[in-house]
C-alpha cells in the first residue's frame, strides 16, 4: 500500500466523495483507494492461485493480528477475527458458562449487535437481562449502573460510544466497578475503534469487540475480538473446527478436541483471507496519519456540526463537548419523520446522514470529510425542508 497522502488529498484516496456528501461513517465508512487496491490484489491472489495463495495470505493475516494488537495495546494471543462484531459478541455470550439466575447488565441504548446475542441466551433460559440508563453526565451513568448491579450480575456489557447520540461512556470506570464487584466486562467498540485511541489495558476490560468497516475504513465482513489473556479459559467455543494456522488445533478419537489457549481458537475453517489481510492496510493508513491527529480533526468537525445545529436553533441531543461525546452528533428537527427525511436526502440529494432512535438525525463525519461537507449538508437540509413546506 502506498503511504497516506494526508487530509488534503482526499480526491485521490476517496474519489467517491466528489459525487456525494457523505456524513455517515457511523453506519459504514469509506475505504481509501490504496486499501481497496490491496484488497483487490489479495482477492485476485486468493481466487486465482488456489492453495499457492494460502501461505502468503496467512502471513498477511498474522500481520493484521499484530497491528491490531499494537493498536489496542494487547498481545497477538488476545486477538481473534470473526465475520463481524455481532459474531464476536456471540462468541462471548455463548461461550461463558452462565448459570440459571445469572444476570447480564446492559444500557438501554445498545445496538442490536449486543441485544440479539444476549437476548438469544435469555430466550434459551440461560440468563436474565437488566438495564440502566446512559446520561450525558458520566457520573450519572455510573450511578445508574451501580444501582442496577445485583448479587446475580455476572457481566456488564456496554458500548464504548452510544450509537444514537454519540455519548461516550466512562468505560474505564465501568470496568473498574465491574472488577470491584467481581463481575466481567464486555465493551462494544464498534463506534470507537479508529475514532480515538483505544487502550484495552488502561481500560481494564475483559472483552472488547470492534469491526473493520466503520472508523477503521477497512473491508466489510471483519469482526475483532479482544479477550484478556486471564479470561481465555472462561470462554468455551460454541462452535469448533480446524484452525487456519497449522498445529493450532487437534482432534483424535481418544483425546477429543484440543484447542490452543489463545483467542484464535474461536476462528475455524476457510475464511476470507484477502479481507483480513487488507485490514492491516487500513490500520496502517490510520497510523500514517496518526490517531491523535485523527481525533483532533474529528473533534473539530464535531464542533462544526454543533455550530450548524445551534445556528438553526434545532435541539442538540448529543453531548456539548468532545470528552463526553464523539463525532456522532444528533439533533431533532420539529415536525419531520427523520427516517423518511434521511431517505429523501440520500435519494434526491446524494447526502448521507442517518436517523436515530428518537426521530432525530445523526451526522457522523470522518477524517476524510471537511467543514465544507458539513456546511453543504446543512444547506441541503435547509433546501429539502423549504421544498417540503412550499
Amino acid at each position: 500500500m502506498s503511504s497516506n497522502r494526508g487530509f488534503s488529498d482526499r480526491g485521490i484516496d476517496f474519489p467517491s466523495l466528489d459525487a456525494m456528501t457523505y456524513l455517515n461513517t457511523g453506519t459504514v465508512g469509506i475505504t481509501p483507494a490504496p486499501v481497496v487496491e490491496d484488497l483487490i490484489r489479495y482477492s485476485k491472489l486468493a481466487e486465482t492461485e488456489g492453495q499457492r495463495a494460502y501461505e502468503p495470505l496467512k502471513v498477511k493475516v498474522e500481520s493484521t493480528r499484530g497491528v491490531l494488537a499494537e493498536t489496542l495495546n494487547a498481545s497477538v494471543d488476545e486477538i481473534a477475527f470473526g465475520s463481524n462484531a455481532t459474531e464476536a459478541i456471540n462468541w462471548v455470550a455463548a461461550g461463558l458458562d452462565m448459570r440459571e439466575g445469572d444476570e447480564v447488565l446492559m444500557s438501554n441504548s445498545e445496538h442490536p449487535a449486543m441485544l440479539f446475542p444476549w437476548g438469544n441466551q435469555r430466550d434459551k433460559g440461560k440468563v436474565r437481562l437488566r438495564w440502566f440508563d446512559v446520561d450525558h453526565d458520566p457520573e450519572i451513568t455510573l450511578s445508574n449502573l451501580q444501582s442496577a448491579i445485583t448479587a446475580n450480575t455476572r457481566i456488564i456489557s456496554v458500548s464504548h460510544v452510544e450509537r444514537h447520540h454519540g455519548v461516550r461512556l466512562p468505560v474505564k470506570e465501568i470496568c473498574e466497578l465491574a472488577k470491584d464487584e467481581g463481575v466481567l466486562s464486555l465493551v462494544d467498540g464498534a463506534q470507537s475503534l479508529g475514532m480515538f485511541p483505544v487502550d484495552v489495558q488502561a481500560m481494564g476490560c475483559d472483552f472488547y469487540v470492534g469491526n473493520g468497516h466503520k472508523w477503521l475504513c477497512g473491508p466489510n465482513g471483519i469482526g475483532i475480538l479482544y479477550v484478556n489473556s486471564k479470561r481465555l479459559k472462561l470462554l468455551t467455543p460454541a462452535h469448533a473446527g480446524p484452525a487456519n494456522k497449522p498445529g493450532e488445533s487437534f482432534w483424535d478419537k481418544a483425546g477429543g478436541i484440543i484447542l490452543p489457549n489463545r483467542a484464535s481458537k474461536y476462528e475455524y475453517g476457510t475464511r476470507n483471507l484477502a479481507s483480513l489481510a487488507a485490514l492491516a492496510s487500513s490500520v496502517q493508513y490510520h497510523q500514517n496519519i496518526g490517531i491523535d491527529l485523527i481525533e483532533q480533526r474529528l473533534s473539530s468537525l464535531a464542533d462544526t456540526v454543533r455550530n450548524c445545529i445551534r445556528a438553526r436553533e434545532w435541539l442538540l441531543t448529543s453531548p456539548e463537548d468532545w470528552t463526553r461525546g464523539s463525532v456522532l452528533v444528533s439533533f431533532h428537527i420539529p415536525e419531520i419523520d427523520a427516517k423518511e427525511f434521511c431517505r429523501r436526502l440520500a435519494s434526491e440529494f446524494d447526502t448521507f446522514v442517518s436517523p436515530n432512535s428518537s426521530n432525530g438525525i445523526r451526522v457522523s463525519p470522518h477524517f476524510y470529510n471537511t467543514e465544507h461537507d458539513i456546511n453543504d449538508a446543512f444547506s441541503t437540509i435547509d433546501s429539502a425542508l423549504n421544498e417540503r413546506e412550499s
